[in-house]
């Protein structure tokens, strides 16, 4: 048994290895943590963890003198800096530790470089440097508030040197993939960080264009690298017991969550809940918040009721259904991933993922429509999988295309931009499955006719409103609130048509309260309560809006980052990422915990402690940027999956054209969701 172990330790290839990779690089960069040299609001040590994965290696005896003086220097800056711990606390530990590793990288780096006798290599590196730390300096991302942490910031700095030289000269080839990323992540970080601009122009801009542009294709080609002498999958013969892999998955992500139910029973309500229990109650029905999904709440609410005869119970009655459907996904999941030879450590590590993120946990239990669509999009994108596999195998299955109607049905309808993503891919669908056309073109039409009668005879029939216009134009209505609040360059003829409705003057003050989120706007326009004058003058409406972006181009800009920046840059606060409370309510249902006291503060704790450690290290902005290096991945491999990263790309592009706030996760839940699994399909062997 030791002996297979210590075969795995050493296997590059395995995922053993890229387990301790990536334990080795976080001991890294908490040393850097621990020298306080870096701010790590920005992506900075993430884009450090994948270049440290992609450069250490098991070092010769030489490389530990490296090792100890790195250690010893980490040691020594941390201590230097102010309210440090004891001298044998653990964290003292993790710092030498990290420097220790960091030495070796070093001086193998060195080593290397001081043998190697091209000088160009060894200058482009040079001018690659200079550019990333003018832009590191300028965004104030490096530190330098005193000595020791101007010597971190030194050694940091010499520490990109050799990696830069380093990937360039292993990485030659110049992949134009890691090219297209680095450009589409440099843009992202460089102008999300507005502060920038707004300071030094123009200049400040492109240097941080530029130096982002530089981390961002070394970080890539590391991230390539990684992936290609990754595997993660085994050999395809003998028995796997997928379903086996798929039940304990399932019953260990409800027996988990199912403690948070017991702790926030009967589970959480907050407005959006709370209006549509209201709609449930004898309201009239809306689809604002999406109308299937209140139906889903008035079918499980009745049954308990009937069965169980408790307000409370009937509440907690849907939690649970949450629960379940949520491990269902995670499980099917798990199972496709098993059939196709994921290794049992790895897939371990993966329901882990799942069945341990405090975001999933909390979701699972609040009544919002983001988790039955999030639920939608991964069983989708799974059965796209499905087709695909059996597309290439030359043949076709039924079940599955019978499958890919309800489906469809409720990507489409348990999300208002679901309907989006869904006609968005039908064109791809088409082509990707043209050869089992006869079977994908009636299910696709399914999915449509299905839809048309719901919403048509079907929202008629039960007299479903639909929403309000404006509630879909929210950012073009904060970008035009902006040009009057910033006194832009509009005419009195627009000022005129505008003004029937929107009260003008009430503007600015509306806008100025929540420049990110456009409820206050839409709000005003509601007061008017002249929203069919929009859709009566459409045309010259759109008119309008493209008039105002030609003459207030950069009070547009700024308006379009503040709404969406949260869905795609990596430095951004929100103040919530779940809920934990119950509406105040006349329906019987409240809070009544089924557990001690102490254990709900200790669960309160632990939610609060990951709220704080998400917003320092991670974000909603951060989960699309691991969705588009998957991609990317994928992209470089040519797999046959391809088609299936579209509906979280959907998600992303039609929250760029409308999101109502700036960066609330739970818009992009599917996306998050939906990442693991997607970065699993593009460590998937070539061939697949």
């Amino acid at each position: 048994m030791r002996t297979d172990w210590m075969k795995k330790l050493q296997n590059p290839e395995g995922g053993t290895a890229l387990l301790l990779e990536f334990l080795a690089a976080l001991l890294m960069v908490q040393g850097l943590a621990g020298i306080r040299s870096l701010d790590f609001r920005f992506v900075l040590p993430w884009l450090l963890l994948l270049l440290f994965m992609a450069k250490w290696q098991k070092p010769d005896r030489k490389a530990r003198i490296g090792g100890l003086a790195g250690g010893v220097l980490f040691a020594i800056l941390y201590f230097a800096q102010s309210g440090t711990s004891g001298v044998f606390s653990t964290y003292v530990i993790v710092v030498f530790a990290g420097g220790f590793l960091l030495g070796e990288i070093v001086w193998n780096l060195a080593d290397r470089w001081r043998k190697d006798r091209e000088v160009f290599s060894k200058l482009l590196a040079g001018g690659v440097l200079l550019l990333t730390a003018i832009g590191l300096f300028w965004e104030g991302v490096l530190r330098l508030e005193n000595a020791a942490q101007a010597v971190g910031v030194f050694f940091l700095l010499a520490v990109l040197y050799l990696l830069f030289w380093s990937v360039w000269k292993e990485n030659g080839q110049k992949d134009w993939l890691a090219f297209l990323g680095a450009a589409l992540f440099a843009f992202f970080s460089a102008t999300g960080n507005q502060a920038v601009f707004d300071s030094f122009g123009w200049p400040g801009y492109i240097a941080a264009l530029l130096c982002w542009f530089c981390l961002f294709y070394a970080a890539l080609e590391c991230c390539f690298c990684i992936a290609d002498r990754t595997v993660l999958y085994g050999k395809t013969e003998g028995k796997r017991r997928p379903w086996l892999w798929g039940l304990c998955f399932f019953f260990l992500t409800v027996a988990v969550d199912s403690i948070f139910l017991l702790a926030f029973f009967p589970g959480v309500m907050e407005y959006d809940s709370f209006q549509q229990m209201c709609q449930v109650l004898g309201d009239p029905y809306s689809n604002h918040h999406p109308w299937l999904h209140t139906m889903l709440i008035k079918g499980i609410w009745e049954l308990g009721l009937l069965v169980l005869g408790s307000t409370n119970r009937a509440f907690a009655l849907y939690s649970l259904f949450s629960i379940c459907m949520l491990a269902f996904a995670f499980s099917c999941v798990v199972v496709w991933l098993r059939s196709r030879g994921m290794r049992g450590g790895c897939l371990i590590v993966l329901g882990l993922l799942y069945v341990l993120s405090p975001i999933n946990q909390m979701y699972s239990i609040i009544m919002w429509k983001d988790i039955p669509f999030a639920v939608s999009i991964l069983l989708f994108t799974l059965l796209l999988c499905v087709l695909r596999d059996r597309s290439a195998e030359g043949k076709s299955c039924l079940a599955c295309w019978i499958l890919f109607v309800p489906l469809g049905f409720c990507v489409c309808f348990f999300r208002s931009n679901g309907l989006y993503v869904f006609l968005g891919m039908i064109p791809f669908m088409l082509w990707a499955f043209w050869k089992q056309k006869r079977a994908a073109i009636p299910a696709i039409g399914l999915v449509l006719i299905a839809g048309a009668l719901y919403k048509g005879p079907v929202f008629d029939y039960f007299q479903v409103a639909e929403p309000d216009t404006i509630e879909s134009l929210s950012v073009p209505a904060q970008q035009i609130a902006a040009v009057i609040t910033y006194d832009g360059n509009i005419s009195e003829e627009q000022e005129a048509f505008l003004s029937n409705v929107i009260d003008l003057e009430k503007v600015p003050e509306a806008y100025l309260s929540s420049p990110t989120c456009s409820d206050a706007i839409k709000d005003l326009v509601r007061e008017t309560d002249n929203q069919a004058f929009i859709t009566e003058h459409a045309g010259e409406f759109l008119k309008t809006w493209l008039d105002l972006f030609w003459q207030n181009k950069r009070i547009y800009v700024k308006a379009f980052i503040n709404e969406t920046e949260g869905y795609w840059y990596h430095k951004i606060y929100f103040p919530f990422i779940w809920a934990t409370y119950i509406q105040e309510n006349g329906m019987g249902i409240d809070r009544d915990s089924q557990l001690p006291e102490s254990a709900v503060l200790q669960i309160r704790a632990y939610l609060d402690a990951y709220k704080a450690h998400f917003d320092k290290y991670l974000s909603t902005g951060l989960y699309v940027y691991v969705f588009f290096a998957a991609l990317l991945t994928a992209l470089r491999k040519k797999s046959r999956y391809l088609l299936v990263f579209l509906p979280a790309l959907g998600i992303w592009a039609t929250l760029l054209l409308a999101t109502p706030v700036w960066a609330d996760l739970r818009y992009a839940y599917a996306i998050y969701v939906s990442v693991p699994f997607l970065v699993c399909l593009a460590l998937l062997p070539k061939k697949e």
